[in-house]
């Protein structure tokens, strides 16, 4: 998915011909294009930042905590 994330490629959008199409509605199409880009693009940043190997070995070198962490929540609720 990281993959598919970094390669997106935006296709260029067709100059309108349709006289009837108003400037307003050809801006707010164009607004809404850079919104979902901007969205692509912190998704992008926020999850994928590194490579799929890199997240395995951070997830391995956090799980005895998260495992302490899960015990201990488990004790605290009674469910030991």
């Amino acid at each position: 998915m990281a993959e598919a994330f970094a390669n997106v490629k935006w296709a260029r959008i067709a100059a309108n011909k349709d006289k009837t199409v108003s400037e307003e509605k050809i801006e707010q199409v164009k607004k809404i294009r850079e919104l979902v880009k901007g969205i692509v693009k912190n998704i992008s940043g926020q999850y994928f930042y590194e490579s799929p190997q890199e997240l395995v070995e951070d997830l391995k070198l956090c799980a005895p905590a998260m495992e302490e962490l899960g015990r201990s929540c488990a004790a605290v609720c009674g469910e030991v």
